[in-house]
């Protein structure tokens, strides 16, 4: 765990005591958590991206290969956690860092109740008995849909990472299992148009006309009959 203003060229220089690597000796990996994506930027013919990210006034240039600016979920703006590796790079007769992505993700997020969330909404689509805790966790309530709808009108839709529209609504206390069960039964409803690019999700507002009965989605139908076969209920 790195911050951005403790970077330099010493590191990887240090590092080079692991060599060689390889399948069993991989380049070691580190995190800069928190950052600010200040810039996103296509190379390489569209191939790559430069990305800047800050933290604390630090800004570092990283790069993300073989990702075009449509299949990047993320915006600027956002604040996420990086994975990278470091190597020192020679450049006009000097050494240089070179900061490489692996893997990035929205900050500020439970992993463990990610994966509880997935782990529900993935039992709900196998359309196996829901206890009554999984159904709390699976069926919204009345506020929880006009929170996100509210938050939709704001953006004006979203074209970004479902992860950071959750991080969005964290004021909400929402699920990820929720949120995900509260866009397809808007989808449903016909009160959104959904689709997804590889990880980035854009969804458009539609025209509504008159109020829409929330509870009439397949889906919370579906979630109720059978939370009713694992002895639970729903309040809606």
């Amino acid at each position: 765990k790195l911050r951005p203003g403790a970077l330099s060229v010493e590191i990887p220089r240090l590092l080079r005591c692991l060599e060689p690597y390889g399948t069993d000796n991989p380049l070691p990996q580190f995190g800069l958590f928190g950052v600010t994506l200040k810039e996103i930027t296509p190379v390489g013919n569209g191939k790559h991206l430069r990305l800047e990210a800050e933290k604390q006034g630090h800004t570092e240039v990283c790069m993300l290969f073989g990702v075009t600016i449509d299949q990047f979920p993320y915006n600027r703006g956002d604040v996420v956690d990086l994975a990278v590796q470091l190597s020192a790079r020679e450049f006009r007769g000097e050494e240089t860092l070179s900061i490489v992505v692996r893997e990035i993700r929205a900050a500020g997020l439970n992993d463990r109740e990610l994966i509880d969330d997935y782990a529900v909404f993935e039992k709900f689509k196998r359309k196996e008995a829901l206890g009554e805790m999984e159904l709390i966790r699976l069926m919204p309530r009345r506020e929880e849909f006009a929170a996100v709808y509210r938050m939709l009108q704001k953006n004006g839709g979203w074209n970004g990472h479902t992860l950071m529209l959750l991080k969005q609504l964290e004021g909400e206390h929402l699920h990820l299992s929720k949120l995900l069960v509260i866009l397809q039964a808007m989808r449903e409803l016909k009160l959104i148009a959904c689709r997804r690019q590889g990880e980035r999700l854009q969804v458009a507002l539609l025209p509504v006309q008159g109020k829409a009965d929330l509870f009439s989605a397949p889906i919370l139908q579906e979630i109720e009959r059978l939370g009713k076969g694992g002895d639970a209920h729903v309040e809606q």
